[in-house]
């Protein structure tokens, strides 16, 4: 099990989170595309 450093809350607008989401969405779909592990990036909580 990975060992997780200091937890930081970070304030986004509705646009920034949707940004954010659409970047974690286009790396995960070209990781496998890749034929590579996503288990890292998951769909964060709401």
């Amino acid at each position: 099990m990975a060992v997780m450093g200091k937890k930081y809350h970070v304030s986004l607008t509705d646009e920034e989170r949707q940004i954010l989401l659409e970047a974690l969405i286009f790396e995960k779909n070209k990781l496998l595309a890749e034929g590579k592990c996503t288990d890292a990036i998951e769909r964060p909580k709401s």
